[in-house]
């Protein structure tokens, strides 16, 4: 093998690990968001992936198996019955402390989204002022 057959050989052989190393990051994206439940789609895998979106169209079993699973319906899992809620008196206690928790979170999440839209209104209208100072024409005083 000459020397730039050699080469031209090497840089197939990268582009080919490239490829495989984003069809492996498709794939594990693809993975992670059906097990978050998260909706699957051309967007949402290339983000979670790291890749654009033409490099998913350029891998058209990759987005069949995307559109495939938007087609799929959701499955929704069923809360267990109340009959075998209450059978076990600790696993009873712990999804009722595990639900305190969560309605805790949530309200502390919902004060603290409410704290950084104010403070978001705030710095819009200081940024409004800041614009209004530095466009208006100097004058007398």
């Amino acid at each position: 093998m000459t020397r730039p057959e050699a080469a031209l050989e090497g840089l197939r052989s990268h582009a080919r690990q490239r490829s495989e190393g984003v069809r492996d990051a498709i794939e594990q994206a693809l993975r992670d968001l059906r097990r978050r439940r998260q909706p699957v789609n051309v967007n949402a895998v290339a983000r979670r992936a790291g890749v654009s979106r033409k490099t998913i169209y350029n891998h058209t079993d990759l987005l069949e198996r995307i559109r495939d699973h938007r087609q799929q319906p959701r499955v929704v899992v069923a809360e267990p019955a109340p009959a075998l809620a209450g059978h076990n008196p600790i696993i009873s206690a712990l999804r009722n402390e595990l639900t305190a928790q969560k309605d805790r979170y949530e309200g502390e999440i919902s004060r603290l989204k409410a704290q950084l839209r104010a403070r978001d209104d705030e710095l819009a209208a200081v940024h409004g002022e800041l614009h209004r100072q530095l466009t208006r024409p100097p004058g007398p005083g």
